[in-house]
């Protein structure tokens, strides 16, 4: 979905709320009081990778760097593939990047990310004339003009940008590989899945990975090697941010992250220059962002989990909100389950005209869930679009109204009668043969 162009009247900061703050704490924080943290460079081969990665590193990087040791986050080796954080920032800083990147520059916008992921952003960064004049020579590159790559804050990444997030914040050692994978010279990363995580059946799971044009090859134990890969245009944009980064803008990592996961929703059909896709065939109407089926199963293949992708908005055949599919202290209920599991939930928000159609969405990221002193609920958000590296706290009766759908565990969903994946894969089937 675009991002709305301006905050919603009842979304509030309230920074200043020192009961929310001590509640929300940090990933690094709530790491280093589990059992069995590793923070200890105890081998020379461990020890060599530290002080290779230190050493590429500018001053402020290198103090990150220290406190995710001291944190237990550095060590970390939950990624896809069992190599830790310090594994793919060492791979970042003495393997080859692609032509035009920094591989300091990435370690160190790597560290920066899992250590306040809410530094991550959906804003893109301006073409330089000289750069932009270069691109409409190459007319095969999907660009007719200058304003077609004016993007700004008001990009339909805010999906993408949101799981990226979610991946920083919840597993960072997964984040620094995908991070060391996509701007290597292979410009990729092999992820290999449960394919339960797609759908319930492997015959409904293989049909998915067909469609979605997702490179796979399966293996072992009903699971997938999938290749996830940034659209080739996204070398452009993250070679602009590697020269001509502005703050507030994109960094590399975001640049090249948010492009392959917007790419593998779009059936790898995403233009990074003109922040579009294709219609295709779980989004034949919009050239513009993802639709909610198109972002479940991204999800589920970047996090390697299945999720329910919850509609709450009843729509009619305009786009009008006819009706809600739950009451508002059942969306509460499955909000607060799927936290108390350990999952952040991204929702997407609506705007609405004055005869109740909706005109604009904007996804985001409930992070955590409490009450204020008036024992109301009170949700800690993070959004991609607002230019800050802080959480902002919404009274969760406020913002359920405009929740229009909402990734949920699908335990949390329970007896809802609400569209399951295989709903979803039989209605594309008969919209194929139709």
């Amino acid at each position: 979905m675009v991002s709305p162009k301006g905050k919603q009247d009842n979304v509030q900061k309230q920074t200043e709320n020192k009961q929310a703050t001590a509640q929300s704490c940090s990933y690094q924080n709530i790491q280093a009081y589990q059992t069995g943290i590793n923070s200890s460079l105890k081998t020379k081969e461990v020890l060599q990778k530290y002080h290779d990665v230190a050493s590429k590193l500018e001053p402020e990087s290198r103090v990150a760097l220290s406190k995710l040791l001291k944190s237990g986050v550095l060590l970390n080796d939950k990624s896809n593939d069992g190599s830790s954080v310090l594994d793919n920032l060492h791979k970042i800083v003495t393997e080859p990047r692609i032509k035009g990147l920094n591989s300091a520059r990435i370690a160190g916008e790597a560290i920066t990310a899992i250590s306040n992921p809410r530094i991550i952003t959906q804003h893109f960064g301006d073409i330089p004339e000289n750069i932009s004049k270069a691109v409409l020579q190459h007319p095969e590159l999907g660009v007719r003009a200058q304003k077609d790559m004016d993007i700004g804050g008001n990009s339909s990444s805010c999906v993408a940008a949101s799981i990226e997030f979610n991946l920083a914040q919840k597993n960072p050692a997964e984040f620094v590989r995908m991070a060391a994978g996509l701007s290597s010279e292979n410009f990729s990363v092999t992820k290999e899945i449960p394919l339960s995580a797609i759908a319930n059946t492997k015959e409904s799971a293989v049909w998915l990975l067909d469609k979605f044009n997702l490179p796979y090859a399966l293996g072992e134990n009903n699971s997938a090697k999938v290749k996830i890969q940034p659209d080739r245009n996204a070398i452009i944009r993250a070679r602009v941010q590697t020269s001509y980064k502005d703050p507030g803008e994109r960094s590399v990592v975001d640049v090249l992250m948010q492009s392959a996961l917007m790419n593998t929703g779009s059936q790898n059909t995403y233009n990074s220059l003109t922040d579009t896709r294709e219609n295709t065939l779980f989004n034949p109407q919009n050239n513009k962002g993802l639709s909610m089926f198109e972002m479940n199963f991204m999800e589920s293949v970047v996090s390697g989990k299945s999720k329910q992708v919850t509609m709450y908005h009843n729509l009619d055949e305009t786009g009008k909100i006819v009706s809600q599919s739950c009451d508002a202290e059942t969306m509460e209920k499955q909000i607060a389950a799927t936290l108390e599991a350990g999952e952040n939930v991204i929702i997407g928000i609506v705007e609405t005209n004055a005869q109740g159609q909706i005109v604009n969405g904007h996804e985001m990221t409930i992070t955590n869930i409490y009450s204020n002193q008036n024992g109301d609920t009170v949700f800690a958000c993070n959004d991609t679009a607002d230019d800050s590296d802080e959480p902002y706290y919404v009274l969760a009766k406020n913002i359920i109204p405009q929740i229009n759908h909402a990734l949920i565990n699908k335990e949390a969903v329970g007896n809802m009668d609400v569209p399951k994946t295989e709903d979803w894969i039989e209605f594309y089937k008969q919209y194929i043969t139709a």
